[in-house]
């Protein structure tokens, strides 16, 4: 019996092929994080579309990272509010949150200059909780009374990042 070299060689580089494919499916799918990102314009600025500008914020499950251009954060003064929703909790009460509201004057950012353009890079970990989704945003106190948003967005984590741990 005789066994046709390219039959042969045509069948191995197609099971390479789908052998590499489950690999790749089976082992990227919840490891590696997707971050959103954005870029926040500061109160009353419209952006160009040629050119973002403002805050940039990249979220995960794993942690918040906002980045300032030119390390000036006076456009964001007001205070920020983040609430990490738990993966856990009872279908009885309703969805505990964990407040982690800041003041970005606060906040120790790290310098950085990349490309020849300076910015401040600021990180918050979220490595103790198990985040299903969180919020996101600024708002004000006016007049002492709580709370009028100035901007807020809302992100939903993909369930198959916690099984990845």
């Amino acid at each position: 019996m005789k066994i046709d070299l390219r039959i042969l060689a045509a069948v191995s580089v197609f099971m390479a092929m789908a052998a590499s494919a489950v690999v790749i499916v089976r082992y990227s799918n919840g490891v590696n994080p997707v971050y959103l990102v954005e870029v926040i314009q500061p109160k009353g600025t419209v952006a160009a579309e040629d050119l973002p500008t403002g805050l940039q914020l990249q979220i995960s499950a794993k942690g918040l990272t906002l980045s300032v251009p030119d390390c000036d954060i006076s456009a964001y003064q007001d205070r920020f509010f983040l609430h990490l929703y738990t993966k856990y909790h009872s279908a009885a009460k309703p969805e505990p949150y964990v407040n982690l509201d800041f003041n970005l004057a606060q906040e120790t950012g790290k310098e950085t200059i990349t490309g020849g353009i300076k910015k401040c890079v600021y990180h918050k970990n979220f490595a103790d909780f198990s985040v299903k989704h969180a919020t996101l945003g600024q708002f004000t106190l006016p007049n002492g009374r709580c709370c009028e948003i100035t901007w807020s967005r809302s992100f939903v984590f993909d369930e198959r990042m916690f099984d990845a741990k």
